[in-house]
């Protein structure tokens, strides 16, 4: 393999700023390669605030491949509620139970093996291998090509063949030297991570606030670091209309909910229901009469924005098979999609609303407050 184009002073000046200033985030406290990988499948296209908050959560239920992949999909599912894209969640389970079949529940140390597991990809497996194993790899997520494009000023599109074959021959070559480190080429794909995730910024790249490569940065002394990586234009997503049903029982104390189709966007996830169209369509679909709409709001997926409207529904008849009415507290426990929250959270004032309206009218209710008006009175 030919010598990296990036020189070792460059290498060297990057691995000495992550090791004093990364984040101490709970994932780089550990070599173990299953928590190294339910964190890198967390992480995907989600906020690593989001990821911290659930990590340890998440591990404290399903610590192996073997418990995970012991659990329903569904349950799975609902323990990933809140980090969003719950394909990850499914391909992550299906993974776990393929390492047990395979792999006599562990998870396997050689890139090819990891690149043949469900949903892990090779950057996925490029990341496991070298941190928790210490493989010579690459780990090409969005913030190491944006780095390595600025570092050696690639013009072309990095999405056509040539441009991405240099990124992936000079990241090989990088971490393969980076095995001859004390740190290791899992420190290295970590640290060129994490100069793209906090210096070296899509839009505004921080150049001259401490930029550990700075003076070997092609793209810096071009002036051109903004501009980089050249990328074709992003298709703007498609709008989506979503009536969303908001269905009380008959006392006012619990909200119908039902589980989204498996194959389908938040697959398997509980949600209020929800169909693509207005008050018709919610209607035929949920068999109910759709009443007042109670909120607006707006959620963007990667290639979809739904624009929701929430309506208060009430059932012709039975609630649909495998549906489940949840009071207050089920609730606020259950873990609902981000996409549903605002939903849920306005479900929540109306129940409150609905309790308040029984107790008024509930005869027990009203002789106690006589009552307790009566002890209240001046005496004498």
């Amino acid at each position: 393999m030919a010598a990296p184009a990036l020189p070792q002073a460059a290498q060297r000046a990057l691995l000495r700023w992550y090791r004093t200033a990364a984040r101490a985030l709970p994932w780089r406290r550990t070599r173990d390669p299953w928590r190294v990988w339910v964190a890198e499948a967390m992480l995907q296209q989600t906020r690593v605030e989001a990821v911290r908050q659930r990590y340890e959560e998440f591990l404290a239920r399903y610590p192996s491949p073997a418990a995970l992949a012991a659990a329903a999909e569904h349950e799975v599912v609902e323990a990933w509620a809140g980090l969003g894209y719950y394909r990850r969640a499914r391909a992550l389970w299906a993974a776990a139970r393929r390492c047990c079949a395979l792999h006599g529940g562990r998870v396997p140390a050689e890139p090819a093996a990891l690149a043949a597991l469900p949903g892990v990809g090779a950057y996925t497996a490029g990341a496991i291998a070298s941190i928790a194993f210490g493989a010579a790899v690459p780990a090409l997520d969005g913030n190491a090509v944006r780095v390595l494009a600025r570092l050696l000023a690639v013009t072309e599109d990095v999405s056509r063949v040539a441009a991405r074959r240099r990124l992936e021959t000079e990241a090989a070559a990088l971490a393969l030297r980076a095995a001859a480190e004390p740190d290791g080429p899992g420190a290295w794909n970590q640290a060129l991570m994490e100069l793209g995730a906090r210096v070296c910024l899509p839009r505004a790249p921080r150049c001259d606030a401490g930029c550990p490569v700075r003076r070997w940065c092609g793209a810096a002394r071009a002036g051109i670091a903004a501009e980089l990586p050249r990328k074709p234009a992003r298709r703007a997503p498609r709008p989506v209309q979503l009536a969303v049903g908001c269905t009380l029982d008959a006392d006012r104390r619990r909200v119908l909910v039902v589980r989204r189709p498996a194959g389908g966007l938040l697959g398997l996830a509980w949600a209020l229901p929800a169909v693509e169209g207005g008050r018709a369509e919610l209607g035929a679909a949920l068999g109910a009469r759709v009443g007042r709409e109670l909120l607006r709001w707006r959620h963007a997926f990667t290639h979809r924005v739904w624009h929701a409207r929430l309506y208060q529904c009430t059932l012709h008849g039975a609630a649909p098979p495998g549906a489940r009415w949840l009071g207050a507290a089920a609730l606020r426990r259950r873990g609902f999609p981000t996409a549903f929250r605002p939903a849920v959270a306005a479900a929540l004032e109306l129940l409150r609303a609905g309790r308040g309206a029984h107790l008024a009218s509930d005869p027990r209710h009203a002789a106690g407050r006589r009552q307790r008006a009566a002890s209240e009175r001046p005496r004498g």
